[in-house]
């Protein structure tokens, strides 16, 4: 059972100890064995302050439930004894303690009478001037500060005085010396561990890796440059159990990272998260990505994603017998890019000529040949004079073309390259 010794305060300073008598009379709330600390100024410059110390001998307010231990520098003389002392003792207020028959009681004087009052409860807490010692009263038992030194009822019983104080700095001290050594031992196991759970996790990330990729959405990789379009991309990243077929998802446990192009820093985003804006003119943007965590052996890239912003070339048959004023028959290839050089397969007769168109943005043709690209037929094919629009992916686009100029021929299946 742990007890713990209450001692009241007041916070202020009374006037003089004539006025701290007042506020224990008329103020204070007593309990039995509680003891009231009433701070007061000794002298008339309020340069020096003293205290009466009081314990309660019964609960409530007024002079009979209270008794004075302590005046300060002027201590009544507190005796703990086994003979009931004469009321002439007792005229200034003292308080005596006395053991009868193995009870103990306080002894204090009313009206020229002795009077006792049984010391019940605790524990409490006595200054005993008369041997200058602090004594302690629980359980029925009254014990002097050297009569124990048992660590647990120092710290069941723990006093004001200067000796106790000092010995519980002691145990303190003890403590803390106790606590730094087992507070070094916890770091040093804590390090044990971090190097432990370092190398298991190496172990497992290299038995059991994890796999990473992304996922875009919308799935389309070319679009028709110039337009803008706004991609949603969403990271995965598993890891195989131990029976090494099932897998884990932890994607919830990584980090996430993303750039555009080969070079500059990766950005950390949520997943999934949507990249506005995807444009571009005749070119390929690049994102690349990073999925991973330090758990899992750090970040792992995965495969990019590229989108290809280009044109598309046009080519078919126009008339052998009129000029051509609109390339709306003529077939659309693969969006794609400025090449090397771009191929058309034609299947033509007496009546037809091989045609084709290739965006301005690209520049003019500078050869064609044969699709093995060993015989050549650059002056087979001749320029339409101007340029010709065509409505293609929503987009107006401007177009140079060419045309068989020669005779008409029979062919099926005849491919030219046409080198930019």
């Amino acid at each position: 059972m742990a007890y713990i010794v209450r001692i009241s305060r007041d916070a202020r300073i009374e006037e003089s100890r004539k006025d701290g008598l007042i506020f224990l009379n008329t103020k204070a709330k007593h309990l039995t064995g509680q003891q009231w600390q009433v701070r007061y100024y000794r002298d008339s410059d309020r340069t020096e302050i003293d205290t009466i110390v009081a314990i309660g001998v019964k609960n409530g307010t007024g002079s009979d439930c209270y008794r004075v231990i302590s005046y300060g520098v002027e201590s009544s003389i507190v005796a703990i004894t086994d003979t009931l002392p004469d009321v002439s003792d007792l005229i200034h207020g003292e308080v005596y303690i006395v053991n009868l028959e193995g009870l103990w009681y306080y002894v204090t004087e009313t009206d020229d009478t002795r009077r006792l009052d049984l010391i019940t409860g605790g524990p409490y807490v006595y200054h005993n001037l008369e041997d200058g010692m602090i004594w302690y009263y629980t359980d029925g038992k009254m014990r002097r500060e050297d009569d124990f030194y048992t660590r647990e009822e120092i710290n069941r019983l723990i006093n004001s005085s200067a000796e106790g104080i000092e010995h519980i700095r002691q145990i303190l001290a003890q403590h803390q010396l106790l606590l730094e050594q087992h507070a070094e031992a916890i770091q040093d196991q804590r390090e044990k561990n971090q190097q432990q759970d370092e190398i298991i996790a190496v172990l497992d990330n290299a038995v059991f890796p994890l796999t990473v990729g992304v996922s875009a959405t919308p799935s389309a990789t070319t679009w028709a440059s110039g337009t803008t379009h706004d991609v949603k991309f969403t990271f995965s990243a598993t890891k195989i159990q131990p029976d090494g077929q099932t897998r884990k998802d932890v994607i919830g446990e990584c980090k996430c990272y993303y750039r555009v192009g080969s070079s500059g820093t990766f950005i950390e985003v949520a997943n999934p998260f949507t990249y506005n804006g995807v444009t571009g003119e005749n070119t390929t943007v690049t994102f690349q990505f990073k999925v991973g965590a330090d758990k899992f052996g750090g970040l792992k890239d995965t495969s990019s994603i590229s989108y290809r912003f280009g044109y598309r070339y046009l080519y078919g048959v126009t008339s052998a017998t009129a000029m051509v004023t609109d390339i709306s028959g003529l077939s659309q290839s693969g969006i794609t890019t400025k090449s090397t050089y771009y191929t058309a397969a034609y299947t033509t007769n007496l009546t037809n000529l091989a045609t084709f168109a290739i965006p301005v943005n690209w520049g003019t043709i500078s050869k064609i040949t044969d699709s093995s690209g060993v015989t050549e037929y650059t002056t087979s094919f001749q320029r339409v004079a101007g340029t010709f629009v065509r409505n293609v992916d929503g987009l107006n686009v401007t177009y140079y073309v060419y045309r068989w100029s020669s005779n008409p021929t029979i062919a099926t299946n005849l491919t030219y390259r046409f080198y930019n």
